[in-house]
């Protein structure tokens, strides 16, 4: 049996768009693209590696925007919680903090 370690990375990802429900009860799942990552001081960063690959994160269901936001940038502290499981931090309540890419 593995054990679990403590770990939390800053994420900047650009969404893809909804993926349907997790494998945890009560969340849903967002596809994303990883841009970047960031150490968490104090934390084990198990996903900066991760950076240009797509990730399906977690989040508490009813937090995504209704609206298409597919192509929004989102910033998000997340964890690696089991094997392919990756969840956000935060516990808070309301929809997620997406903003337009702003394209160079």
């Amino acid at each position: 049996m593995a054990q679990a370690i403590e770990n939390s990375t800053d994420l900047e990802t650009r969404i893809i768009g909804p993926a349907g429900p997790s494998s945890i009860p009560g969340y849903d799942l967002v596809t994303v693209q990883l841009v970047a990552a960031q150490s968490v001081e104090g934390k084990f960063d198990v996903l900066s590696g991760r950076v240009g690959e797509q990730l399906d994160i977690s989040i508490p269901h009813g937090r995504y925007p209704s609206q298409d936001v597919s192509g929004f940038l989102w910033s998000v502290r997340a964890s690696l919680v089991g094997p392919g499981v990756v969840t956000v931090d935060d516990s808070g309540a309301g929809i997620i903090d997406v903003r337009p890419a702003i394209e160079r």
